[in-house]
């Protein structure tokens, strides 16, 4: 039976820096950790209100895939434990530490979910987040395996400081990468929402911001509509974003309208981000965007100038028929006769090839707004 094996587990500490650079690596570092510890695996263990997924190396796949499935993420005492006992403790807890031998019978938790996989001891540390936004990483031991001993205990707590810094650095780096994607919305001028796996939102930005109200609201960390019928198609796609498995498998979901007092509906489409499924710290699982019919984006004459060789004039002209101005409209606004606005509308119609001002608005519009 595989053994503690100090040396190999103080020469994994360069892997768990390097893995913070580099998320993917981190579920074959669980396995190397877990080897390493005399372990049958190893499995990151996320607080009820991280936005990180159990991840775990390849022995504790079914035991993840239960703990989803059957929801003890969200009530998993041996967290919630383990967060309060290392407010006063050095680094590591235990089972011993935590439970006595009739709770590890017969908690619910240990009971429905441990003890059918076999598994009965465990040595966890914290290495990231605070509180219910805590991350663990624990080694898990199966029945007949002695627990950990003190002084296996005291040669993990000696590991837990670089773990630990390399835990923080993959999510500051995930956080940095959340507002990389925001950003890129802002410059489109999108609203936009992130969700975490179980649907709660990560971020907003400035734009989702502004177009929310009292008919999209967040609580307790979930998007809501205050319509119910607009709630109900609003979770649909919600769920639809965010399922597990294969992003083809996924039931697409077209934009969503969420009804608004004294205006047209706000469109909310929906995408899963396409990622690795091994790509733990990229908390991000989906993006909303909000879109507002009301908003009328007129094309930039800088943009109009550059693709289609427009003068500064034909620029401004075009991109007020964009707008929905007409002729005597623009002519008034610019101080000439309409026939003037005429004779350069035929030269735009020239260099977009197009030949009605209806034809060249749409032209306009698909060329200006990104989608």
């Amino acid at each position: 039976m595989a053994k503690f094996d100090e040396r190999r587990a103080a020469g994994l500490i360069d892997g768990f820096y390097e893995a913070a650079a580099r998320p993917e690596l981190w579920r074959g570092l669980l396995e190397q950790m877990a080897g390493a510890l005399g372990a049958e695996g190893c499995v990151l263990v996320p607080g009820s209100a991280s936005p990180i997924q159990p991840v775990c190396s390849a022995s504790m796949d079914e035991l993840c895939a239960a703990c989803i499935e059957q929801g003890w993420h969200d009530k998993n005492i041996r967290m919630m434990r383990g967060i309060e006992a290392l407010k006063t403790r050095n680094g590591v807890v235990t089972e011993g530490m935590l439970f006595s031998p009739w709770e590890l019978d017969h908690l619910p938790f240990h009971a429905e979910l441990i003890n059918p996989f076999k598994l009965r001891s465990f040595a966890g540390m914290i290495i990231g987040g605070k509180g219910p936004s805590s991350l663990a990483l624990s080694a898990e031991r199966r029945v007949g395996q002695d627990p950990f001993s003190s002084f296996e205990v005291e040669m993990l707590r000696r590991l837990v400081p670089h773990i630990r810094r390399a835990g923080q650095l993959s999510l500051r780096l995930a956080g940095a990468h959340q507002g990389g994607l925001l950003d890129a919305f802002n410059i489109f001028d999108c609203g936009a929402i992130l969700l975490d796996w179980q649907g709660r939102v990560l971020r907003v930005n400035a734009k989702a911001e502004a177009l929310m109200g009292p008919w999209l609201t967040v609580r307790a960390g979930f998007l809501n509509a205050g319509h119910k019928d607009c709630d109900s198609a609003l979770q649909k796609l919600i769920a639809s974003v965010i399922a597990r498995g294969p992003l083809h498998e996924a039931d697409p979901i077209g934009a969503i309208a969420i009804e608004r007092p004294r205006a047209r509906p706000l469109l909310v489409h929906g995408a899963p981000m396409a990622k690795s499924a091994r790509d733990l710290f990229q908390q991000a699982r989906a993006a909303l965007m909000l879109v507002d019919p009301d908003e009328h984006r007129a094309p930039q004459e800088a943009f109009l100038r550059q693709v289609f060789g427009f003068t500064n004039a034909e620029a401004a002209i075009a991109a007020a028929l964009a707008c929905g101005q007409d002729i005597d409209e623009i002519a008034q606004a610019r101080g000439v006769r309409p026939a003037t606005i005429r004779n350069q509308i035929k030269s735009i119609f020239a260099k977009t090839d197009t030949r009605r001002q209806a034809e060249l608005v749409a032209l306009l519009l698909r060329s200006s707004t990104p989608r």
